[in-house]
């Protein structure tokens, strides 16, 4: 309106004039809606103060809705087992010796002879006893016959790791005896070219079974110092 009533009263007045007479209506229309420039300024600090206050309020609920993750608890140590495994060297049993009694030799050849014996009182009579040969027969002793139980289970041995990676062959030589069950008992390693072929021979041996003797009890010994070898080749 007050632009109006200024171009109203500028009628007579050159275009140069006309634009002043504008923009000096414009300046007192700002003017009259802002107030004064402290009041500019008191709006602006008030703004910013806002905004301040926003921000701070922000961060403010921000840190309180934010969980901080409590620290990792340390964890319980791992207790370490370790089982250390040792072959024991397996002494073997004593191996009894069944002493066998030596034959004597039959008695030599006993030849009785009787003197002839005079008799008194008779002449040219001479009675002689009959003279009897006694002639005794050598005695002979059977030969004693030790049967070996058939063997029923052999178990191949298995050829050790050690002397399979270096080609490693050889042989063993056990000895053990047989009980009345059929099972080995009293085992013994005479002569191997290795220890792993003893190990192996020694495992072997321990499962073989024989043909079990029904008329003794089972734990006992009915041959002893069978001897067998075994031998460990690559093909």
């Amino acid at each position: 309106m007050l632009i109006r009533s200024w171009l109203r009263g500028a009628d007579h007045l050159s275009v140069r004039d006309r634009e002043d007479a504008v923009m000096t209506a414009l300046s007192q229309t700002t003017t009259r809606r802002t107030g004064s420039p402290g009041a500019v300024m008191r709006f602006l600090l008030a703004g910013l103060l806002a905004l301040g206050v926003t921000g701070a309020l922000f961060l403010f609920m921000r840190a309180l809705i934010e969980v901080a993750a409590p620290p990792p608890e340390d964890a319980p140590p791992v207790e370490r087992i370790v089982i250390n495994f040792k072959i024991a060297d397996r002494e073997p049993a004593p191996v009894a010796v069944m002493d066998i009694p030596a034959v004597e030799p039959p008695p030599p050849f006993v030849q009785i002879r009787t003197p002839s014996a005079a008799v008194e009182g008779v002449e040219g009579v001479h009675l002689t006893p009959p003279i009897m040969a006694i002639q005794l027969d050598p005695i002979t002793t059977p030969p004693v016959a030790f049967t070996i139980p058939s063997l029923t289970g052999r178990v191949e041995p298995v050829y050790p790791q050690r002397e399979l990676a270096r080609g490693i062959q050889g042989s063993c030589t056990v000895r053990y005896d047989i009980l009345a069950s059929g099972a080995t008992a009293n085992l013994q390693v005479l002569d191997c070219d290795s220890p792993g072929f003893a190990r192996a021979s020694f495992s072997a041996v321990q499962r073989w079974t024989h043909a079990s003797d029904l008329g003794r009890p089972g734990h006992e010994i009915v041959r002893r110092g069978v001897e067998t070898r075994l031998d460990f080749q690559l093909e």
